[in-house]
């Protein structure tokens, strides 16, 4: 169960600039069964907004939105005055086991990714880098099939249908290790674009080394390339850190040529070309962690800072809160600048 409240003071950035407050409470119940060889996991989510952001033009804009999973596993439960209820089926997937093989069919996570910050290569399940919930991923309809070829080595086929074939996508990706180093390679079709893709993964004594290129071939724009490269370091004191540059080669140099709507729906992770971002995490003691997510946009100097605090209440094992912001500086038409800043407390309780 978790509870998510965002202050009063935070901005929309669609429409009207007006003043909000938003109270999210999330019901998430799940359900597992296996047999000798056949899984089926159920995760279902029940939802309840509260507050003056739903009078907003914002979030009428977000909520009138297609959804584009393939099976109608979600809807509506109540829609009036300051409040809106929601359910879906978050993830529910049937598994048979083989021998050397896995096939899930279902709403699930594909996560091909390797790099933190920026993943291309992920496309099924993108992650938006501003992402307020960074622990949360769309589900998508999908069949999903791996096969073993040997230790330390899988093949895998992902499709995942629409209702208009154009719009379906369909990608094979291998994985295996040479040495210290683990890669893999994908190749596959989303929606209105072709993706060839490598992914390396490895150390350097005790950093820890990342990367992720892509090449992509669209129906609507030119060709271009995506490169992430990324590093991660813990030290004695236990300080977590990651350094990660990404260059984006579909971004545009201007910033009167920024589409934010690419940004907001999910389709571009960014922007610009040249983007610099890092994490540093520390756990202080046993049940206090402190984060520090911060980015740059190269191009336009604007900048993004994600600070939070989560708690583990003690004698409450399965009980958290955690309290950050969502901190946005740039000059009007940047990418960074164009976001309103947000502070937000989050519970969130296991059972």
């Amino acid at each position: 169960m978790k509870f998510i409240w965002l202050k009063k003071n935070t901005e929309t950035i669609i429409g009207p600039e007006e003043n909000y407050w938003l109270d999210i409470n999330r019901l998430r119940l799940g359900l597992s069964e296996s047999w000798e060889n056949l899984e089926v996991d159920i995760i279902y989510d029940n939802e309840i907004q509260l507050g003056s952001y739903l009078d907003t033009f914002q979030f009428r804009q977000f909520a009138e939105m297609d959804d584009h999973r393939y099976w109608d596993l979600q809807g509506n439960t109540l829609d009036k005055d300051n409040v809106y209820g929601t359910h879906q089926l978050y993830r529910g997937t049937v598994r048979m086991i083989g021998d050397n093989a896995d096939l899930r069919v279902g709403r699930q996570q594909i996560n091909w990714s390797t790099a933190v910050i920026w993943n291309p290569l992920d496309r099924f399940n993108p992650l938006n880098p501003l992402q307020l919930e960074r622990d949360e991923r769309t589900g998508v309809d999908s069949v999903l099939l791996d096969y073993n070829v040997q230790d330390l080595s899988r093949l895998s086929i992902a499709y995942a249908p629409q209702h208009e074939s154009s719009d379906s996508s369909a990608a094979i990706r291998f994985k295996s290790n040479i040495d210290v180093v683990d890669w893999s390679t994908m190749v596959g079709e989303f929606i209105n674009e072709k993706k060839i893709g490598l992914g390396l993964a490895g150390q350097a004594g005790l950093i820890g080394l990342r990367s992720e290129v892509v090449f992509s071939d669209s129906d609507k724009s030119d060709e271009y390339v995506e490169v992430v490269l990324s590093a991660d370091y813990t030290t004695n004191a236990g300080i977590k850190l990651v350094l990660e540059g990404y260059f984006n080669g579909d971004g545009v140099s201007e910033t009167s040529q920024y589409q934010f709507s690419n940004l907001l729906n999910g389709q571009k992770l960014g922007l610009a070309k040249r983007y610099l971002g890092g994490i540093v995490s520390k756990e202080i003691t046993a049940l206090t962690t402190i984060e520090l997510i911060a980015i740059g946009n190269l191009d336009d100097q604007s900048l993004f800072f994600y600070p939070s605090v989560e708690y583990n209440v003690p004698g409450f094992e399965d009980l958290y809160i955690k309290i950050g912001a969502q901190i946005f500086n740039g000059n009007d038409g940047t990418e960074y600048g164009f976001f309103s800043d947000l502070y937000f407390t989050e519970l969130k309780y296991y059972f």
